[in-house]
C-alpha cells in the first residue's frame, strides 16, 4: 500500500483535491441556496403575553384615575393627561380576563419578505 501511494502520489493528491473542490462547489451552489430558501419561506410571528386583569384591579384603577383627575383639575391643568392617568383609564375600561400567554407561530412569507430575506442572505 505504501509503495502504491508513493508511486501514485500525484494522482492521489489530484483526486483528493478534485473531490474536495467538487464537494465545496456542491455545497455552495446546491445545499446552501436550498437551506436559505427554506429558511426564508416562513416568517415567525410573535404575540405578546397579556397579564391577568381582575375586577379588583379595574375598581382600583377607576378610583386612582378619578383621584388623579381631581388632583389635576385642582392644580388648574385640565387639558393635559399624564401617561399614568391614561394607562389607568385604559385599565378601567377593560373587562376582567385571565392571563393570555404569548404565542409564536410561523406563517408563509409574502413575496416582499421572501425577496428581502433572499437578498439579505446573498441570493
Amino acid at each position: 500500500m505504501k509503495d502504491f501511494l508513493q508511486e501514485n502520489c500525484l494522482k492521489t493528491g489530484a483526486l483528493l483535491l478534485a473531490t474536495l473542490i467538487s464537494g465545496g462547489l456542491f455545497y455552495w451552489f446546491q445545499l446552501r441556496p436550498a437551506e436559505i430558501k427554506r429558511g426564508c419561506s416562513w416568517v415567525e410571528k410573535h404575540t405578546e403575553a397579556i397579564p391577568e386583569v381582575t375586577q379588583s384591579d379595574i375598581d382600583k384603577a377607576k378610583v386612582d384615575a378619578t383621584a388623579m383627575k381631581k388632583a389635576r383639575e385642582s392644580e388648574g391643568e385640565t387639558s393635559i393627561q399624564s401617561i399614568v392617568e391614561w394607562k389607568l383609564s385604559r385599565l378601567a375600561a377593560e373587562s376582567p380576563h385571565p392571563v393570555i400567554s404569548s404565542k409564536t407561530s410561523y406563517v408563509p412569507a409574502d413575496p416582499a419578505e421572501y425577496s428581502f430575506c433572499l437578498h439579505s442572505h446573498g441570493l
